[in-house]
C-alpha cells in the first residue's frame, strides 16, 4: 500500500509539474512565438508579434534576396532586385498563430510537435511574372539543346553510314518556376540548380547494322509518293534517312517531317456545294468536295513495307493512302433539299453611314450569305458570323457599348442582324432570340418604323429563329454600296403559310438628355468635337402574325424600350 500511494504521490508531482510548466510556457509566450518556430530559416522563437513584422523587414533588407540559376555547375544567370514584393504581415500571422489555433488539445499538440520537429514558414510573397518569365527564357537558350536523332546517312563519296544523334535538352519550366519561387522566399544569396528535361538520342547496334545492310541496296533508286494528280519524289538519300536505328522501323522523327510536308500539300477540309436562286429554281454556285486527310498509320505502314521489302527496280511507286470525308450538303443532294422558292425578303437602308460602317455591312453580309439551314435546326446569328474583331477584318464604326455610341470593330453588323430579323419575318419563320437596340438609331427607322430592328453583341445578344418548314433554307444577302441599301433573301420550301406585321405602335416619348460637354486636353481651345447623338426616348411594339389557311399558327408581340440618348461633345481645353 505504501508504494502505490508513492506511485500515485509521484504522478501528481509530475502532472502538477507537467501543468505549471506548460501554464509558464504559455505566459511566457502569450505574445511572442513559441520555440522552434522559423520564417525563411530565421529563427523568430521568441519575438513579440508587435516586433516580428519590422524585424523580418530588416533581415530582408540587410540581407537582399540574389538569386543564381545553375546547370552543371556552371553559372547561367545571376538575377538581383527581381521585382518581389514580401506580405510580412500576413507571414507574422501565421507565425503567431501557431499553437494558438483550434481547442486547447489542438494547440497543446502543435506545441509539443513543434518543440522536436522545428517548424519553417514560407512568406507569402508576389512578383512580376513577365520578368521571370524573361528569366526562365534566358535560362532555357542557354541550356537548349536540339535533339537530333541518330540515323542512317551517305557520306561523301555516296556510302551509307551510321550518324550518331545528339540528345535534346530543355528547361523544365514547371519545376524551374517552383525552384525560383522558393529561392525567392529567402534572404541572401540562393542557388538554383536548373532541372532539365532531357530527349534522348539512342540507337541499337543491331538496328544499325540492319539499316546498313538495307540502305546499300537502295543506292541510286529512289521512290515517288502520289495521290491523284500529286507526286513527290523522295532520292536515295531521302528514303535512307527515313531507316530506323531504335526500336522502330521508321526513323519516327523523319517521317513525321516528312506526313506533315505531304498533309499540307493534299489535305483539305471537306467543302459544302454552295447554291444561289435564280429565276424559278437553284443553281449550284460552288461545287462539294470531299474532304482528304493522309492516313498516318496507314502511310508509315505502307512505307515500312515497301522501305523493306526486297527492291527490283530503280524507281518504288507508292500510293499514298488517304482518308476520305463526305460533305454535309452535296450537289447530287440538291432537290433532295427542298429550295424551291423565295419564301420572305427584309431589306434596310443606311444612308449617311461612315464609310468603315459600309465596309463591315458588306462583309457580314459575306460572312452569311449562301447559308443552309436544316429543318428543325435553329440558326444563331452570331455563331453563323463568327468572330467580330479587327483580327477577322472589320474596321472601326460607331458601336453602342456601356451606356454610350464609340467606335468600336464591327460598327454596323447590326445592319445586316435588323435585315436578317426582317427576312426571317417576311418568311414567317417563328423568332427564338431577339433583343431591341438601347436607342432609336436612324439607319433602321430610314424605311420602317421604329423598333423593328435587332441588334447583337456576342455572347449577351443573338438574333436566332427556327426553321419549321419541311425543307432546307437557303440564305443570300445582297449589298448595294453605291446607294447604301441592302436585302436578305430566304429561299426554301412553302407550306402555304402567309406572315405579316402591324404598324408600330409608339408611346411613352420623353426628349433627349441635355447636350454632355466633355473637357479634352488633346483639343486646341475653342475647338468642339461631337461624339454621340440625341435620340428621342419611346416605347414600341408590333405584332408579327404568321396563318396558314386562315389559321394562326405562329403570333408574338415584339416590345421595345428605347432609352432617352443625349448628345456628347468633346470641348477642347488644351493649348
Amino acid at each position: 500500500m505504501k508504494k502505490i500511494r508513492w506511485l500515485f504521490w509521484l504522478i501528481e508531482v509530475v502532472v502538477i509539474t507537467v501543468m505549471v510548466a506548460f501554464l509558464i510556457h504559455w505566459r511566457v509566450f502569450s505574445d511572442r512565438v513559441i520555440p522552434h518556430v522559423m520564417v525563411s530559416g530565421i529563427e523568430v522563437s521568441g519575438i513579440s508579434g508587435s516586433n516580428l513584422e519590422q524585424i523580418l523587414q530588416e533581415k530582408f533588407n540587410e540581407n537582399p534576396n540574389e538569386i543564381t540559376l545553375e546547370y552543371n555547375g556552371d553559372e547561367l544567370v545571376k538575377v538581383a532586385n527581381l521585382q518581389i514584393a514580401y506580405d510580412f504581415g500576413w507571414t507574422t500571422s501565421l507565425a503567431m498563430g501557431v499553437g494558438r489555433n483550434g481547442n486547447l488539445l489542438t494547440q497543446l499538440r502543435e506545441r509539443i510537435l513543434y518543440f522536436f520537429e522545428p517548424l519553417n514558414i514560407e512568406p507569402a510573397i508576389s512578383y512580376d511574372e513577365d520578368e521571370l518569365e524573361g528569366l526562365i527564357s534566358l535560362a532555357d537558350e542557354k541550356v537548349r539543346q536540339e535533339y537530333v536523332p541518330s540515323r542512317i546517312g551517305l557520306n561523301e563519296e555516296g556510302v551509307p553510314e551510321f550518324v550518331a544523334g545528339t540528345d535534346g535538352v530543355w528547361v523544365d519550366e514547371e519545376g524551374l518556376v517552383k525552384e525560383i519561387v522558393k529561392a525567392m522566399k529567402r534572404p541572401g544569396k540562393q542557388v538554383v540548380s536548373v532541372p532539365v528535361k532531357i530527349n534522348v538520342a539512342g540507337y541499337d547496334d543491331k538496328k544499325v547494322a540492319e539499316a546498313l545492310e538495307l540502305a546499300n541496296k537502295w543506292l541510286d533508286k529512289t521512290m515517288i509518293l502520289k495521290y491523284e494528280g500529286f507526286e513527290m519524289e523522295l532520292s536515295t538519300k531521302e528514303v535512307i534517312s527515313l531507316m530506323g536505328v531504335v526500336d522502330s522501323k521508321l526513323n519516327e522523327v523523319a517521317f513525321d517531317e516528312l506526313f506533315l510536308l505531304l498533309g499540307s500539300k493534299i489535305d483539305r477540309e471537306p467543302q459544302d456545294a454552295v447554291f444561289m436562286f435564280e429565276g424559278d429554281g437553284v443553281v449550284e454556285f460552288q461545287a462539294d468536295l470531299k474532304g482528304i486527310e493522309l492516313d498516318k498509320e496507314g502511310f508509315k505502314n505502307v512505307l515500312e513495307e515497301e522501305i523493306l521489302k526486297q527492291v527490283q527496280d530503280d524507281i518504288v511507286e507508292v500510293v499514298l493512302p488517304v482518308k476520305l470525308t463526305e460533305p454535309t450538303i452535296k450537289a447530287s443532294e440538291v432537290n433532295n433539299l427542298g429550295i424551291e422558292r423565295l419564301l420572305g425578303r427584309g431589306g434596310s437602308r443606311f444612308a449617311h453611314s461612315i464609310p468603315s460602317r459600309v465596309f463591315n455591312v458588306a462583309l457580314a453580309s459575306r460572312r452569311i450569305n449562301y447559308a443552309l439551314i436544316p429543318p428543325g435546326e435553329v440558326f444563331s446569328f452570331n455563331k453563323e458570323i463568327g468572330e467580330i474583331s479587327a483580327g477577322t477584318g472589320y474596321q472601326s464604326a460607331y458601336v453602342i457599348k456601356d451606356g454610350r455610341t464609340v467606335l468600336g470593330d464591327g460598327g454596323g453588323t447590326c445592319q445586316v442582324s435588323t435585315t436578317m430579323f426582317r427576312a426571317a419575318m417576311a418568311a414567317g419563320l417563328p423568332i427564338v432570340e431577339r433583343k431591341a437596340h438601347s436607342y432609336r438609331v436612324s439607319y433602321y427607322e430610314q424605311d420602317s418604323g421604329p423598333g423593328i430592328d435587332a441588334t447583337v453583341y456576342a455572347p449577351t445578344a443573338d438574333l436566332k429563329f427556327l426553321n419549321d418548314t419541311p425543307g432546307h433554307i437557303l440564305i443570300q444577302t445582297t449589298v448595294d454600296t453605291k446607294n447604301l441599301a441592302m436585302h436578305i433573301d430566304i429561299f426554301g420550301t412553302s407550306d402555304g403559310r402567309v406572315s405579316s406585321i402591324s404598324e408600330p405602335k409608339v408611346w411613352g416619348q420623353s426628349p433627349p438628355l441635355e447636350p454632355l460637354y466633355e473637357d479634352d486636353p488633346t483639343l486646341p481651345v475653342g475647338v468642339v468635337r461631337q461624339i454621340d447623338w440625341a435620340a428621342w426616348g419611346a416605347k414600341t411594339s408590333f405584332e408579327y402574325v404568321v396563318k396558314r389557311e386562315g389559321e394562326v399558327i405562329y403570333e408574338k408581340t415584339f416590345y421595345s424600350n428605347f432609352k432617352p440618348w443625349q448628345a456628347v461633345y468633346l470641348r477642347g481645353v488644351g493649348v
